[in-house]
């Protein structure tokens, strides 16, 4: 496991690996981001903003 993740890690570090972010929202919406995606209203990748 030790391995994949810090391969993983190095692929982000070089920029050869992006998650496309669908959706920002703040921390406090965190349940409201989950209920997007249970209901399939929301797709993609859902990012929980902590500032």
């Amino acid at each position: 496991m030790g391995e994949h993740l810090a391969e993983a890690l190095r692929l982000l570090a070089a920029g050869r690996v992006r998650a496309g972010v669908t959706r920002t929202l703040p921390l406090e919406d965190a349940a409201k981001a989950h209920r997007f995606l249970e209901t399939g209203t929301g797709r993609g990748k859902f990012l929980l903003s902590l500032g």
